[in-house]
């Protein structure tokens, strides 16, 4: 299997527009070594744009990625960043989508799969971990995944 989890700073904006883009970089900065701290070496995370991040587990089922994005909610959650005289406290929205390696196609497909699980954690109230496939996924070669009802 290999999972990915999108995921994106709620009300990111209102950091930087509250307290500035100094301190906005200190959020980006805190989270990006959050997420470094709670991954294996064998995985990969980075910036994807923005205020979100991409983590690509290697080998993890559904479960297990839901496992490492829902640890990884609590860990920000929990986390306190400072800025001089301000502790601010973040959270975040993650998507979590996860492909047998004999279905995988590109990495964009599954990009565009995690997205969909992320919209879909803002949708139902931020600061939480959504997945996206407990519906039976349709997959054609060369086209974006669809949901079948």
């Amino acid at each position: 299997f290999l999972s990915c989890i999108l995921l994106d700073i709620d009300y990111f904006k209102k950091f930087n527009d509250t307290y500035g883009h100094q301190t906005g970089d200190i959020v980006l900065r805190t989270l990006g070594q959050v997420i470094k701290d709670s991954i294996r070496d064998s995985d990969f995370a980075a910036r994807y744009g923005g205020e979100e991040f991409t983590i690509v587990l290697y080998h993890t089922d559904r479960p297990a990625a839901f496992h490492v994005a829902e640890r990884l909610r609590q860990m920000v959650e929990h986390c306190d960043v400072r800025d001089n005289d301000n502790v601010l406290h973040i959270t975040i929205s993650l998507g979590v989508a996860t492909f047998p390696h004999e279905q995988i196609l590109e990495y964009k497909q599954i990009v565009e799969c995690a997205d969909k699980a992320l919209y879909k954690a803002k949708d139902n109230g931020r600061n939480r971990v959504e997945c996206y496939g407990t519906e039976k996924l349709k997959i054609v070669k060369g086209t974006n995944p669809e949901i079948v009802k």
